[in-house]
């Protein structure tokens, strides 16, 4: 079962919904384009079973949903270049602890060269790649 984030952007700044309304933002983890997954039809459909069964856990009903944008692997792929679709950077294998870990900042090879963002530890979201930009920069000599 993948982890689903759920944030309600309108629970706080009611100016992001319609009055009566709300504007809900799920992201489901899930692996990147593998020719065994079929994010066109049956793996996208499990996905978005996932976050509506999150969601109805909050007595939310997706069906009542005015507008709703699903982005897949392939949309991050084809939109925005990510290698396989992946939002967080290599295979799980070339990551810390079988991939439970992003990668470390340090480059194993060249001395002076550091990494940053969402691949990178500390992790995904902008509040961590901005510190790992921030830890990167801090470790150059």
């Amino acid at each position: 079962e993948p982890i689903v984030y759920l944030n309600e952007t309108s629970a706080l700044d009611p100016s992001a919904a319609p009055a009566g309304r709300a504007n809900l933002f799920a992201v489901v983890t899930g692996p990147a384009e593998h020719p065994h997954l079929d994010w066109a039809g049956e793996t996208r459909a499990q996905a978005q079973a996932a976050v509506e069964r999150a969601v109805a856990t909050l007595g939310i009903d997706v069906a009542q949903a005015d507008f709703r944008r699903e982005q897949t692997p392939t949309y991050f792929r084809q939109r925005h270049g990510n290698f396989g679709g992946s939002l967080y950077g290599p295979e799980e294998k070339a990551r810390p602890f079988s991939g439970l870990l992003p990668l470390l900042p340090d480059d194993p090879h060249l001395r002076n060269l550091r990494y940053c963002g969402g691949a990178v530890q500390p992790g995904a979201g902008l509040p961590m790649v901005t510190l790992s930009g921030r830890f990167a920069a801090e470790r150059l000599p």
